[in-house]
């Protein structure tokens, strides 16, 4: 599911520098929109999860129940983050992360940790259709990234804007963020 990384990573994951570009700035990419903006520190409870990317949506679904139970699920900002190139790392050994965005005064308990995730500087590329169909972007994703002097400084986030049972599979919605710094060159 998550083989998102492919050929970009290996081009542009060496170098590790802040971006020095200010503000906002879109770009297009064969009909998506790919925007460089700066995005803010987010309180979340979390799961490290190791293992096939394709099985997360168990641990997502647990995360769910327990979001609901304490009535935070509704409001709140589902995200998966991956920190390994599925062609490059054993799946039972794959790092990932299922998050939930919590109120500043949300309590931890002993389900869940709760961290900040830091406020960064990222690509960003909204993405419709289902979850297996949003990894075939990111070789081209990457590949943008590091011929416009990109490297890629973090793990991927995905952030879950649309999608659940209701919805068909087509009008998914996920925002891809992949933290970047802007190389001299």
């Amino acid at each position: 599911m998550k083989s998102f990384f492919i050929s970009g990573l290996l081009l542009i994951s060496a170098v590790a520098l802040f971006i020095s570009c200010g503000g906002e700035q879109k770009f297009e990419i064969s009909g998506l929109e790919l925007e460089i903006k700066e995005v803010p520190a987010q309180r979340v409870a979390y799961a490290e999860i190791v293992g096939p990317y394709e099985e997360i949506g168990d641990d997502f679904e647990a995360m769910h129940f327990w979001a609901t139970q304490r009535e935070i699920a509704e409001e709140a900002d589902w995200i998966g983050v991956f920190y390994d190139n599925p062609d490059m790392v054993e799946a039972s050994k794959l790092k990932a992360e299922v998050a939930v965005t919590v109120p500043e005064t949300f309590e931890p308990d002993s389900v869940y940790p709760v961290k900040t995730i830091p406020k960064m500087k990222v690509a960003s590329v909204v993405l419709q259709g289902s979850y297996e169909e949003i990894p075939e972007r990111y070789p081209e994703i990457y590949g943008w990234l590091a011929q416009n002097n990109y490297s890629v400084v973090g793990p991927l986030y995905e952030i879950y804007l649309k999608g659940g049972p209701d919805i068909p599979e087509s009008e998914y919605l996920t925002e891809v963020r992949i933290p970047v710094e802007k190389v001299s060159g």
